[in-house]
């Protein structure tokens, strides 16, 4: 017998967390995983290394956008809304999600679009069923975190900070790729009281 081929054993994926840091409101984890499928892209610590945020958006040609956060992945329809006569041909922009989802879908496009005309959005805002609001990027990449009372966790591309931190909970814009990071004044992998 003879095979031919690549041996493939499998997918492998490892998570390691760096930096926990128990703020009111919106805990900030900062973690890398590595995914053997993707180990031929630079990520934000290395070949097959990102930072682990949990966030997926996928947009596909019928304008329908799927969403994966904290593992769980949710599809909204795309299903623009007449206003009716005598203007039957705008529409309103509406995400309706699937049945059992329970939060809502927004996107900074133009809200009234012409039938039919593109809606391209840069920025999509979902809402889930406890009131948390996510600011994601088109390109998937999380913007933003509120929770209920207000506290804000911001995702800039170098690095995350909190509404209720006096400094950055992570800065990247220091760090060489491949290596873990090290926050100012937060030892690595232990858990914080807020400063």
């Amino acid at each position: 017998m003879k095979v031919a081929g690549e041996n493939k054993p499998g997918r492998i994926m490892a998570t390691a967390t760096d930096l926990m840091v128990p703020v009111a409101g919106l805990p900030i984890t900062i973690a890398r995983t590595y995914d053997s499928l993707e180990r031929g892209k630079v990520g934000d610590f290395g070949y097959g290394w990102k930072l682990a945020l949990g966030t997926r958006l996928e947009v596909n040609s019928a304008k329908d956008v799927t969403l994966t956060l904290h593992g769980r992945r949710v599809t909204f329809q795309f299903t623009p809304q007449s206003q009716g006569f005598p203007f039957y041909f705008l529409l309103n922009v509406k995400y309706t999600p699937e049945a059992g989802v329970f939060g809502s879908l927004a996107s900074d496009g133009c809200q009234v679009v012409y039938n039919p005309a593109p809606n391209n959005p840069t920025l999509y805002t979902y809402t889930d069923s406890y009131g948390r609001v996510y600011k994601i990027g088109a390109d998937g990449t999380l913007k933003s975190i509120q929770d209920l009372n207000g506290n804000t966790l911001t995702v800039p591309p170098n690095g995350i900070s909190s509404s209720v931190l006096s400094r950055p909970a992570f800065d990247s814009s220091r760090r060489s790729r491949g290596a873990p990071f090290r926050a100012p004044g937060y030892p690595l992998g232990r858990s914080l009281s807020s400063p």
